[in-house]
């Protein structure tokens, strides 16, 4: 994995999740992650969503399984779990944190129950999707075998 030759700013994003990197072809999740262009998909191994970094909470629908996080630099995070979830109206989720709260990085943010949740779609995946990725160079994950939540860089963006 080599960065692109001209690039200003390099960006590490640490894995929210922990999991394993998926193809976006193994869930209709992975339609986010080719829709915006730059994200990835993972195959979700733990029961908790931490913060990758400071910044404040911008979306937090009802049905949990799902945020928007924005950086102080502007970089806006879109994490979705399970691409079923949004059926159970929330049940078996706990949202830990407010819509419009700033959170430091390591700040649980969702707790979840994954034996739950793999009883409605197994294996379980995770999209996690950069939004506004519109001036970025490029977008590379890190090829892991296991990412843990807020340990490993999960990917390096370019700009």
């Amino acid at each position: 994995m080599s960065p692109p030759e001209s690039y200003k700013h390099k960006i590490s994003v640490i894995s929210p999740l922990s999991g394993s990197l998926a193809d976006p072809g193994e869930s209709e999740l992975g339609q986010h992650v080719r829709l915006f262009g730059h994200g990835c998909l993972i195959k979700v191994t733990g029961s908790q969503l931490i913060a990758p970094f400071t910044g404040i909470v911008t979306e937090l629908p009802a049905t949990g399984y799902e945020l928007k996080f924005k950086a102080g630099n502007g970089l806006q995070l879109w994490i979705r779990i399970g691409s079923k979830t949004h059926l159970l109206y929330g049940q078996g989720c706990q949202q830990l944190v407010k819509k419009g709260v700033k959170v430091t990085a390591g700040t649980p943010l969702l707790q979840f129950n994954p034996a739950m949740l793999k009883q409605m779609e197994s294996p379980l995946y995770a999209s996690i999707v950069i939004v506004n990725g519109q001036k970025l160079i490029a977008c590379e994950t890190r090829k892991a075998r296991q990412s843990l939540a807020f340990e490993d860089v999960l990917m390096d963006l370019y700009l």
